[in-house]
């Protein structure tokens, strides 16, 4: 009673390590979970692990998490063995921990377990023999270091790659990252930091639409994490095959693309945005090869599941590409509502921004509110007009745009539009890099090809708007790989 009276004020969490004698440690972990629950203190106590019998477990722990996991256990028996004199197996134990942190690259309890052995050396032998051990302890904290940097390097690059349409942005960026990462694995040999800046130059050839040579390094990242348990982990691996199926995604392959991300599923939880990102690349190919259904069933899902996330941006990209399904299937009014939950992508003005005032003037033209979409023109040409001020506008959507205020000076007449703009329309059709439609871009419908389905007076044809895509790709990949 007087445990239920007691003010609970702190809520952060800490892990409690108990010791038990040898043989009782079950018992002991049920009853603290038995009267978790009778003195009501699951709010204190929420989880009760046995070292020994979780670390065991494959799919609790990967290899590379058990051995830091066992090596901070280690570094508290160093602790109690120091304080009771225990000094002929401390260096044995020392050089164990050691031998471990090096081999699976865990430099801030190598540097914890380096300085524990120069104290350790100090205390037995003096200051010249415990001074010895400077040189490694400098060089690993150096690494240490630039371990660190590669991977906030890393992670800000890829944030902002995954919050804009395209890593076309960034090239300078990329290439800066690459060059350091490179000159961080040659001082170090870290194979941490080599998985790093290979992920980069995956980055690198995709926005230079050169996805073979992706591919050739996604499949090395690959082989290299199968062959290394230093940086072996299971999201590792199912971000590898994540990118992989991505990569296959771009390369029109979509069979393999959606085989990969199955896979990649078996490595992340059910709710990690990972898992969601997986899915995501499915609907994508699904989509692509016109299986509408399955797409829609895909997105969907997506969508209301990231109501419960903390990621407005997510949400607010799946809420776009269900609109853009609801499009595609002739539900305007639906794709309209949805298109009101897009507030977050719409920042970046050059990408999902035009492709979200490319899908509502659609929407508005296919429900005949001409008015509506004169003024969806009006904010595309704002908004292209203040991205063309910074310098940073893809050219296709300049010529949609100028396609699109002649179409409203004709007053919706796509016949006398399309004879008056020739030029853009092949422009658009071309395999032109400025003018060609990119493959997973936010112009999930092809402007052009919906604009002359509606000049012809037919459905929007979308598997054979594909399929000349994939042989325009296809016709500049074999003049890649010739030249």
């Amino acid at each position: 009673n007087k445990m239920n009276s007691i003010k609970r004020y702190d809520t952060s969490k800490q892990w409690y390590a108990i010791h038990t004698y040898s043989g009782y440690e079950e018992k002991v972990a049920e009853s603290i979970r038995q009267r978790a629950e009778s003195l009501d203190m699951k709010d204190k106590i929420f989880e009760v692990i046995l070292f020994d019998s979780n670390l065991i477990q494959p799919e609790v722990y990967s290899k590379r998490n058990q051995v830091v996991i066992e090596i901070k256990k280690k570094l508290l028996q160093i602790e109690i063995m120091t304080v009771r004199g225990m000094n002929a197996e401390l260096e044995k134990f020392h050089n164990n921990i050691i031998e471990d942190a090096k081999k699976f690259e865990i430099y801030g309890t190598l540097l914890e377990a380096l300085r524990a052995k120069q104290r350790y050396l100090g205390f037995r032998y003096g200051d010249e023999t415990a001074k010895k051990l400077n040189p490694e302890i400098e060089y690993f904290e150096n690494v240490r270091i630039l371990s660190l940097e590669a991977r906030q390097i890393y992670n800000s690059i890829n944030t902002n790659i995954n919050h804009y349409s395209s890593s076309i942005k960034y090239p300078e960026e990329i290439k800066k990252a690459i060059n350091i990462l490179q000159s961080y694995y040659k001082k170090t040999k870290s194979i941490t930091i080599k998985f790093y800046y290979l992920f980069l130059q995956i980055d690198q050839y995709q926005s230079k639409n050169n996805y073979q040579k992706a591919q050739n390094i996604l499949l090395q990242v690959k082989e290299m994490l199968e062959n290394n348990i230093s940086v072996y982990t299971k999201i590792r691996m199912g971000t590898i095959l994540l990118n992989i199926s991505n990569n296959n995604l771009l390369m029109y392959d979509f069979n393999e693309s959606i085989s990969y991300a199955k896979q990649s599923l078996n490595y992340f939880e059910e709710n990690e945005v990972n898992a969601a990102l997986s899915r995501e690349t499915e609907f994508y190919s699904l989509f692509y090869t016109n299986k509408i259904e399955k797409a829609e069933k895909v997105i969907e899902e997506l969508y209301h599941s990231s109501r419960t996330t903390k990621t407005p941006f997510l949400y607010s990209k799946r809420a776009y590409l269900f609109a853009c399904i609801k499009t595609f299937n002739g539900k305007y009014n639906d794709s309209n509502e949805l298109l009101k939950d897009v507030k977050e992508i719409e920042k970046d003005k050059e990408g999902w921004g035009i492709g979200i005032r490319i899908l509502s003037i659609m929407n508005s033209i296919e429900l005949e509110n001409h008015d509506k979409a004169d003024r969806e023109i009006g904010k595309m040409k704002r908004q292209i007009n203040q991205a063309a001020t910074n310098k940073i506008i893809h050219k296709r959507n300049l010529i949609v745009l100028d396609i699109l205020l002649q179409l409203m000076k004709t007053e919706y007449d796509f016949n006398k539009t399309f004879k008056s703009k020739q030029r853009q329309f092949k422009l658009l059709a071309s395999n032109h890099a400025d003018f060609r439609w990119k493959i997973k871009s936010p112009e999930l419908i092809i402007f052009h090809e919906w604009f002359i389905s509606k000049v012809e007076g037919r459905a929007y044809h979308h598997a054979n708007a594909i399929k000349l895509e994939k042989e325009k790709y296809l016709k500049s990949a074999l003049h890649a790989k010739q030249s």
